[in-house]
């Protein structure tokens, strides 16, 4: 399109939690203001229209069965279409000191956990796998690109995107690998998406979870597995109970702390904020989230089916665990010390400790976490001495 108006640069440093703030994440250093459009050289193309048509279809379609609950409605959408504009202000300080304001992003939660439930809903229709890996990652595009295609949701279906081709051709999966190849097509595209705050922390909390969190889970899990001595064979049901429970428990508190350090040195670059409450309630979260994704999805289906009473079932289910994630994040945010607004002492502290924690992750991962080399404490000891001397609270 053709405008006219008044090109200004984005300040060098601005407020994170500013709009220029939101810009320079982004990577912008431009922006025109006062401006008028001129005309429209190329207008939608007919997949385009689709696609906004759908987009309204399926925000229509996800409050119903809402009516009387707009608030609850608003998360439902801001969760599954990334659309915050219906969230009240109380409502994204809620989410933002209890540190969960990334359920509102279609990001790797987001496409992990629909790609999940197509996969096995083909898995039971006995479709082929290659047909069923295409329509995965169809309607996994598909989802992408009506929710408007943000470069997080670009970037997880570029990781599940590598996984998925080699689940269909039968080769070994590698999700390590499958993320290094999403940031190098990333960054070939535009090169500019390294500087963006969105790039380094969905790329720096994925790897910490494959490098760090997935072996420290193991490592819990052999430590702390109960009833090591006792035959499997001779196991009652509060046996297997215990280490049902502990093989979710380990694993989950592994992830858990590599994604927590991540979002610790992340979260006061980028948005002024300490929020360690909220680290520990995302262990909790985390799980609520990914059931209501798939109520959501479930509904979608429904409601495009024309199974409206369907789709208004999912989406009773969806609003009851939408309360219950907003009852959890009112008793975290409301205890002492919840959350502490922050800044670095210097510009250049936030990033050198990113940089130095995924290092140290990968140095540890290379090493196999032996606990000659520190096993797994370099990772927590470099967030601890950055927050010790580099961070200014208050």
């Amino acid at each position: 399109m053709d405008a006219v108006g008044l090109l200004s640069r984005v300040p060098l440093h601005p407020r994170p939690d500013s709009f220029d703030g939101y810009l320079r994440g982004l990577g912008v250093t431009f922006f025109l203001s006062r401006g008028r459009l001129l005309g429209v050289q190329h207008g939608p193309t007919a997949y385009r229209l689709w696609c906004e048509s759908l987009a309204r279809r399926m925000n229509d379609l996800l409050a119903e069965g809402l009516g009387r609950q707009p608030r609850i409605a608003a998360v439902y959408r801001a969760m599954m279409l990334g659309r915050r504009r219906g969230l009240g202000k109380d409502q994204s300080l809620l989410f933002l000191h209890g540190g969960a304001m990334h359920l509102f992003a279609i990001n790797g939660l987001h496409i992990g956990v629909v790609a999940v439930s197509m996969n096995a809903l083909l898995a039971l229709a006995r479709c082929p796998r290659r047909i069923a890996g295409a329509l995965v990652l169809a309607v996994l595009w598909l989802d992408v690109d009506t929710t408007g295609a943000s470069p997080s949701a670009v970037r997880a279906f570029l990781m599940l995107a590598a996984v998925e081709v080699a689940w269909m051709f039968r080769r070994p999966v590698n999700p390590l690998a499958a993320v290094t190849a999403s940031a190098l097509i990333v960054l070939l595209a535009d090169p500019m998406e390294f500087l963006s705050a969105s790039f380094q922390m969905s790329y720096s909390v994925v790897a910490s979870i494959f490098l760090l969190g997935l072996p420290l889970g193991a490592r819990l899990m052999a430590r702390f597995r109960p009833f090591r001595d006792l035959p499997e064979a001779s196991w009652r049901w509060h046996h297997r109970l215990a280490a049902s429970v502990a093989g979710h428990l380990c694993p989950a508190a592994g992830v858990g702390a590599a994604a927590a350090l991540v979002s610790a040195v992340a979260g006061v670059e980028f948005f002024g904020l300490f929020a360690p409450v909220g680290l520990v309630a995302n262990l909790l979260l985390a799980p609520i989230a990914s059931l209501v994704i798939v109520s959501g999805f479930a509904s979608l289906v429904a409601g495009l089916a024309r199974a409206s009473l369907a789709s208004r079932l999912f989406n009773g289910a969806s609003g009851l665990m939408l309360a219950l994630i907003g009852a959890i994040l009112r008793f975290v945010t409301r205890l002492p010390g919840a959350w502490v607004p922050c800044h670095y002492r210097a510009t250049w502290i936030g990033p050198a400790a990113l940089a130095a924690l995924i290092g140290a992750c990968m140095a540890g991962y290379a090493a196999g976490w032996r606990p000659g080399r520190g096993g797994f404490w370099p990772p927590f000891a470099i967030v601890a001495l950055t927050f010790a001397v580099g961070v200014k609270f208050g």
